[in-house]
């Protein structure tokens, strides 16, 4: 078993809200996202070239869209990084990135 130190452990862990509400946007959103692959779908059915391929790209982009991007689920925050957790992947990002990538964002 591996011995946990302090610098294994988060200095902040944000979980994701739990409430009615949620849940009732939640349930709203997972309706979007179908209508979302339902017209896609409805793209790829027609004879036109530009509609199948927004079509195609609809349905290849809802799941993602929904999975790596919504369904967001823990952020812990590390001394030199966080961990963003979703339901199925998760994303490492340094502060000393962030740093560099807003010293660029205010560059002309």
């Amino acid at each position: 078993m591996k011995k946990t130190t302090d610098e294994d452990k988060p200095l902040l862990v944000i979980n994701r809200k739990k409430g009615f509400i949620i849940i009732l946007y939640d349930i709203f959103y997972m309706l979007w996202m179908s209508a979302t692959a339902i017209v896609g779908y409805l793209c790829i059915q027609l004879d036109n070239v530009i509609p199948n391929i927004t079509g195609y790209i609809l349905v290849i982009f809802t799941p993602y869209a929904y999975f790596c991007m919504y369904n967001l689920r823990q952020i812990d925050c590390y001394e030199d990084y966080l961990v963003i957790k979703r339901s199925l992947c998760s994303q490492t990002i340094y502060y000393n990135k962030l740093k560099d990538y807003k010293q660029l964002l205010q560059e002309p």
